[in-house]
């Protein structure tokens, strides 16, 4: 009787194992230990949601195409002439002649304090735009009234010229961080319009971007992207063959010139530490409350042809200021709010 008893059980378990692996339609699938069905395991997994879908419900539901990595020409600056000084920035055919007012940033909201825990300074709160501005190196879009100003104000290793002083405003949308600059400078400078050689001697505009904030070394690699933006309009980096690349259809930007301030206007499309450089490639889409780490950097060129000034929106603690182009640790915290 025990052993037709211990039958009729062993056959109810096998009944029962063969139903489960109907619902779940193969059992090569599922854990297994010595043959059987650990019941516990499986409803654990099959309750418990998958990283996909933990991204899916933190992002918003529009699908956004593949964007290939486009590489565009290079300028044709063999007969270019430089003036007086040995620049070339005459050639740049983004700046163009706008009238700056900035009557009303004494409305602009106040940056917020550090939130509790924070300890990294340079932290800044990039509101949802609704509306993107329109990239076109002025400050009129509504969405620009709505954020507070920080300041590009702290020496990477080099003193700050007299002639300089530096601004920047973040708002985003889809997959996009838009960015408004305000610098100050003199004298624009651009000796090298090559953009594959000396470019981190001409004056431009540095972004910082931590997709996810993991911080660490990005030099050969996509952990995070050091994208010079030139008067050019080519927006150079290093790449994992530890060569200089273009990455001119992740950045869009426009200059506006009055007198000696500029307006650099970018709308910067956000790619992961998975980026292939070369393939199609998918944007990362952005969410409220999502975590990033950035800084904002001008990189001054005075009238030796060489750098004489590297200014940024985060203080660097140690000897040694300049080393963001390698080591996102030093970024600080940009969070994304409604």
């Amino acid at each position: 009787m025990i052993k037709i008893s211990l039958l009729k059980k062993l056959l109810t378990l096998s009944l029962a194992a063969v139903t489960l692996c109907g619902t779940l339609g193969a059992c090569a699938s599922a854990p297994t230990d010595s043959g059987s069905v650990d019941a516990d395991l499986l409803t654990t997994q099959l309750t418990q949601p998958t990283q996909s879908t933990i991204a899916t419900t933190k992002a918003p539901t529009t699908t956004l195409p593949t964007q290939p990595t486009y590489v565009p020409p290079m300028p044709d600056t063999e007969n270019w002439t430089a003036d007086a000084s040995g620049s070339y920035a005459a050639y740049s055919t983004l700046i163009h002649d706008v009238t700056i007012d900035d009557s009303t940033s004494a409305n602009d909201p106040p940056l917020p304090p550090l939130p509790a825990g924070e300890t990294r300074l340079g932290y800044y709160e990039a509101k949802y735009a609704a509306v993107p501005p329109t990239i076109d190196g002025q400050n009129d879009d509504a969405c620009w009234a709505t954020v507070p100003w920080a300041t590009i104000d702290q020496a990477w290793g080099y003193p700050i010229p007299a002639d300089f002083t530096g601004r920047y405003k973040i708002v985003w949308n889809g997959s996009q961080l838009y960015y408004l600059v305000e610098i100050t400078d003199d004298t624009l400078m651009a000796p090298y319009p090559d953009p594959l050689v000396d470019y981190y001697n001409n004056d431009c505009c540095e972004l910082f971007i931590d997709e996810n904030e993991s911080g660490g070394d990005h030099t050969y690699n996509y952990n995070a992207f050091a994208y010079h933006c030139s008067i050019f309009g080519n927006v150079s980096d290093l790449g994992e063959d530890q060569q200089v690349h273009l990455f001119n259809n992740h950045v869009h930007y426009s200059i506006g010139r009055d007198g000696d301030k500029y307006l650099w206007e970018f709308a910067v499309t956000i790619y992961g530490e998975d980026f292939v450089y070369g393939q199609a490639n998918t944007p990362v889409q952005l969410y409220a409350g999502k975590d990033m780490g950035f800084a904002v950097a001008y990189c001054y060129c005075g009238l030796t042809g060489t750098r004489e000034g590297f200014i940024g929106s985060v203080p660097i603690l140690g000897d040694d200021k300049n080393v963001a182009w390698e080591d996102a640790s030093v970024f600080a915290h940009l969070k994304l709010t409604n």
